[in-house]
């Protein structure tokens, strides 16, 4: 499990519940964070603070992202049956369970709201919560590439991942997918939790999905964050130098938006070109690599650009 993004105070945190549980003394001991049971003295003890570090501070990050009516996320077997009572409850519940699989990492796994709409557009999600208006109007339903049976996230469903390397290859050799709103989804700025200061004369943006940004970085699989980049706000804002550039990625409830920074110039965002609508991606590690590809200026066919933020 790698923790390498993961502030000290969170593993100092997840150190001291450890050192204080009433278990401690016991052969078989419940981690206080996740509630999963170990073999003390055989299983190792470092694995299991870090898997508790890491969700502590994921519980931090859903409370920035999650609506105003939703609990705190659950990060044991147990909290999440408590929340199974229907509405947003619900599908806070089953998030956690499917960021658990992915060891609480927002910058693999779909922010809240896009997953809540997956859940509610998935042939998967029972009726009572489908048929819920309420959630309905507050998660408009719109199916999320690799959410499955379950309700699981699994990014090996999600579109070029899931192909063999032959076809991956064949798919990176053709022409590119078409950059346009009928092939991606326009998500209005008052949606978006874009700050102001970011292309403010744009009115929306754009999501690209990862059959794109494969493409455009010609690499299919996304698995992790490039060298380079720093954290500058966990989960919120990463950066890195690249030439004469300073690279942004700025986090929103429907993606992560790209800009770029001349040393001693301008402020710009990564757009299409035709609509002008700033692009966003579904985690940190698309948008890295599609920054880092784009910020010198890709190729004519894939229709992006850079655009002044002001």
């Amino acid at each position: 499990m790698v923790t390498s993004n993961v502030p000290a105070e969170y593993v100092r945190g997840a150190k001291r519940l450890f050192a204080t549980a009433l278990d401690r003394l016991d052969k078989v001991r419940t981690n206080p964070v996740t509630g999963y049971r170990w073999l003390n003295g055989a299983d190792p003890i470092g694995e299991q603070i870090r898997a508790a570090a890491r969700a502590l501070m994921a519980r931090d990050q859903f409370a920035d992202m999650a609506p105003a009516n939703a609990p705190a996320l659950p990060l044991s077997y147990a909290e999440r049956e408590r929340l199974k009572v229907g509405g947003v409850s619900h599908l806070v519940a089953w998030f956690a369970r499917s960021l658990e699989r992915h060891d609480y990492d927002l910058g693999v796994h779909p922010l809240f709201k896009p997953y809540a709409r997956g859940v509610l557009a998935s042939p998967y999600t029972p009726y009572f919560i489908t048929n819920n208006q309420a959630l309905q109007r507050s998660f408009p339903p719109r199916a999320l590439k690799g959410l499955g049976p379950g309700l699981y996230w699994d990014p090996t469903l999600a579109a070029v991942r899931s192909v063999p390397r032959c076809q991956q290859r064949f798919f990176l050799d053709s022409p590119p997918p078409p950059l346009s709103s009928g092939s991606h989804t326009v998500v209005e700025r008052q949606d978006a939790n874009v700050p102001p200061c970011y292309a403010p004369s744009s009115d929306a943006f754009l999501q690209l999905d990862d059959d794109f940004v494969a493409h455009a970085t010609k690499l299919a699989p996304f698995k992790r964050l490039p060298s380079g980049w720093e954290v500058h706000k966990p989960a919120e804002v990463f950066t890195r130098r690249a030439g004469g550039y300073q690279l942004w990625l700025v986090n929103s409830d429907y993606g992560w938006l790209i800009e770029r920074k001349e040393l001693f110039g301008a402020e710009q965002v990564l757009a299409g070109i035709f609509m002008g609508f700033p692009v966003l991606c579904d985690t940190h590690v698309m948008a890295a690599r599609l920054a880092e590809v784009a910020y010198q200026g890709l190729r004519p066919e894939y229709q992006l650009t850079w655009i002044s933020t002001t």
